[in-house]
């Protein structure tokens, strides 16, 4: 359920009310925020995600299924976030590409 976008929900699933489609994904959102990553999740990269904002935990599933932990978060560029991590805002991915960038130069 974490992996439905707008398209799937569309065109596999039948909903063609784009304002039920909206309203599903803000909710979809939500629960992305609020899911426990623990078992999924053992570099917590949802803690560093989370630090920048609770609105940032919701790319924490899709970084994971692309193989992303804090180890690797510092070879992540901005095309890397938007087409492997699924960060579709470009605010989002200017935010945690300064994050990482931070990072690397606090080591």
């Amino acid at each position: 359920m974490l992996q439905l976008t707008e398209e799937m929900l569309k065109e596999d699933i039948g909903i063609k009310n784009g304002i039920l489609r909206k309203r599903f994904l803000r909710e979809l959102g939500i629960l992305k925020r609020i899911t426990d990553y623990s078992s999924c999740d053992s570099s917590n990269l949802n803690n560093v995600l989370n630090s920048l904002g609770a609105e940032y935990s919701k790319y924490t599933y899709s970084m994971l299924q692309s193989g992303v932990d804090q180890q690797t978060l510092r070879m992540l560029d901005e095309e890397t976030l938007k087409e492997e991590c699924k960060v579709d805002n470009s605010i989002h991915r200017l935010k945690i590409m300064h994050a990482i960038r931070g990072r690397l130069s606090s080591k």
